[in-house]
């Protein structure tokens, strides 16, 4: 289910259940799990643009990576944004390494 900023940034209504429509009847968003697919939002990606735009907002990532190598867990973070269509990296953490008990 779409949150209450999005429903009403939007101006969705429901038409079905999980399926979300905006005043001319477009279906903008809908719960995946309706379809057979794991819970998820799927949002109509011209409206995602629009409402981020309308309301000055970027899409945020934090990506985390982890691999066990030589008895040793490695973990990476970084954070990405999404801003007029052109993805950057805003913060890049370095490395970590524990050793692992075995």
């Amino acid at each position: 289910m779409p949150s209450e900023f999005i429903v009403k940034k939007l101006g969705l209504q429901q038409g079905q259940e999980g399926y979300w429509f905006d005043n001319d009847g477009k279906l903008i968003c809908f719960n995946l799990a309706l379809e057979g697919y794991n819970t998820g939002l799927l949002l109509e990606k011209e409206a995602l643009a629009k409402l981020l735009s309308d309301n000055q907002l970027a899409l945020i990532w934090d990506i985390y990576i982890e691999k066990v190598a030589n008895k040793e867990l490695h973990e990476w973070r970084t954070v990405a944004e999404e801003k007029d269509g052109i993805i950057e990296v805003v913060n890049k953490y370095g490395e970590d390494t524990w050793k692992l008990n075995n």
